[in-house]
């Protein structure tokens, strides 16, 4: 302990040396500026760096977006079940589950064999990983209409004999309708102008 204290002296003493040669040194200048000349370079400095008057309005819009930027409650609760059938429709392609996964999309009674003999094909002849790189961006909410854009990263696990895929990371976007307040997924969009092949 009586370490700390002989430290602590020491340096206060160094402290009022170098505080006392400082004040000698500037009462010896006679070129020293007056205080009121250092209080108009310091407003002239302040004064040049002041921004625009538009910068400032500019960022009292960006404060106002942020803040109305920020979801209700009922919103996130819809950004939530978007995500949750998004998440499943993934699950069940990884894990080949062709009913469930018929289950998270929206077909039409006409089209639904023909959709369903598709997805089969796919998942007979393509294993692919998928990993999410970025959080989701919420293109639009609404009670009855979503639009979400994920970056994803597709890697081939498996690929049949006659068929081939690139390895890719790209911006899935999807769409999603609310029927019967059920969120299905109405369809999937690799955003081309996203797209970049990797391995």
């Amino acid at each position: 302990m009586k370490a700390y204290k002989w430290i602590g002296l020491c340096i206060l003493t160094l402290i009022l040396l170098v505080g006392c040669s400082k004040s000698d040194d500037i009462e010896k200048t006679d070129e020293a500026p007056k205080d009121s000349e250092v209080n108009e370079s310091v407003n002239s400095e302040v004064e040049d760096d002041k921004p625009e008057v538009e910068n400032e309005s500019a960022s009292e819009e960006e404060k106002q977006l942020v803040e109305n930027d920020t979801p209700s409650e009922e919103e996130l609760e819809i950004r939530r079940k978007m995500l949750d059938v998004i998440s499943f429709n993934q699950l069940y392609e990884r894990d080949k589950l062709i009913e469930p996964y018929m289950h998270t999309i929206f077909v039409s009674d006409e089209d639904y064999d023909k959709t369903k003999s598709e997805i089969q094909e796919r998942f007979k002849n393509f294993n692919i990983d998928i990993d999410i790189l970025e959080e989701p961006k919420f293109v639009e909410v609404s009670d009855s209409h979503g639009v979400v854009q994920l970056k994803i990263r597709s890697r081939a696990t498996r690929v049949e004999d006659g068929h081939s895929y690139r390895n890719n990371v790209a911006v899935h976007e999807y769409s999603l309708v609310n029927v019967n307040d059920e969120w299905l997924i109405e369809s999937i969009e690799v955003l081309e102008d996203t797209v970049e092949y990797i391995d």
